[in-house]
């Protein structure tokens, strides 16, 4: 895995094909992969960005309990996020919505979520409702919408393939990117 959470890996895994879609293999392969595209796969523990060098491993399919759909093995490579706890992102101020909660994008992609009143925002910032901002009482540094931040990864939020990432702002390597 790279420093940003990205991993390439191979998935060899069978497809299901109604037999409407084997006139044209390969394309009816493509359809049923990018329905997953940008979602959360448990078995392969991350979000699915992309994937190339698909490959049919068997031409002849495999009926099973009088379903109509045929079984294809397949092999082909993915681009995986991988978010961790711990793990340090950068992120962009997309939303601040009042003084509860700073949302942000995570490669321009993922949602994340910074919670000042749970302690994820040093206390030094307070949230100025008239310029809808949080301002840094000691520098005198803003965030708002469109600030690039350097945050830690706190919490994952994982629910219908959806993910959602928790972060902080703190002393640790932390802050406004410049």
């Amino acid at each position: 895995m790279d420093k940003k959470g990205f991993v390439n890996t191979i998935v060899e895994t069978t497809i299901h094909l109604l037999p409407s879609k084997v006139a044209n293999l390969e394309n009816g392969i493509r359809s049923v992969i990018s329905r997953v595209l940008m979602s959360y796969n448990n078995d392969l523990e991350g979000i699915i960005i992309s994937y190339d060098k698909l490959q049919v491993l068997e031409q002849d399919a495999e009926i099973f309990f009088e379903r109509p759909h045929l079984h294809f093995k397949v092999r082909f490579r993915v681009l995986l996020y991988r978010p961790v706890v711990g793990a340090f992102v950068e992120a962009v101020v997309n939303n601040i919505s009042d003084t509860d909660h700073i949302g942000l994008l995570v490669h321009g992609l993922f949602n994340a979520v910074i919670l000042p009143t749970k302690g994820a925002l040093p206390q030094e910032y307070s949230f100025s409702q008239v310029d809808n901002l949080w301002k840094n009482e000691n520098t005198q540094e803003v965030i708002n919408v469109g600030t690039r931040l350097r945050l830690k990864i706190t919490r994952i939020e994982r629910s219908k393939g959806l993910v959602a990432l928790q972060c902080a702002m703190g002393p640790d390597m932390t802050g406004i990117i410049q």
